[in-house]
């Protein structure tokens, strides 16, 4: 429960101070806009416009500078009032643009942006392999095939070639403090 509280940040905030539960915001930041998901041509994205400046080069890159001085869209209270039509041009100018396009292009003019995996294409990722963070276990053919997603905790390598005992897992009273910090 309290890790997924704390995923709540904006949401949970706005209800501790408010008092009033806030509605549902879907894949949009309830305060922030553009700051959500958008279609690429070949998958999705999510730009996530912080500031001012972080917005004009965003319009810059996808060619759309008569955005920058709209009235509409001169500031992220007035981006978030008119959100549905700026996401609508956002979008509009993306779908001819492929993933590592945007990508590479955002990331160079400074404006924060991440690819949105599919499951298979998460467990593909580079990271995910480097730091161990899934592996199989092959090793006894007529018995069910076993998996491991694993978060890496400590400062110790971990090795991919075994999936750990189902015995560490049921009793962390056998780990020590030392390998969980």
């Amino acid at each position: 429960l309290d890790s997924g509280v704390s995923f709540l940040i904006n949401q949970g905030l706005s209800y501790l101070v408010s008092g009033t539960s806030p509605g549902r915001t879907g894949e949009w930041h309830p305060s922030l806009a553009p700051y959500q998901p958008f279609d690429a041509s070949d998958g999705r994205v999510v730009i996530a416009v912080g500031n001012d400046g972080q917005f004009a080069s965003l319009c810059t890159w996808l060619g759309l500078t008569e955005l920058i001085d709209d009235p509409r869209f001169a500031t992220n209270p007035d981006r978030n009032r008119y959100r549905v039509e700026l996401a609508g041009l956002i979008q509009g100018a993306l779908r001819s643009k492929t993933r590592a396009e945007t990508i590479a292009g955002l990331e160079q003019v400074g404006v924060p942006i991440a690819v949105i995996n599919d499951i298979e294409a998460a467990f593909a990722e580079p990271q995910l392999q480097h730091r161990g963070g899934a592996s199989t276990s092959h090793t006894r053919p007529r018995r069910p095939h076993r998996a491991s997603l694993a978060r890496c905790i400590s400062r110790q390598p971990r090795s991919n070639t075994a999936v750990p005992r189902q015995s560490w897992v049921s009793t962390p009273a056998r780990y020590s403090r030392k390998f969980l910090v």
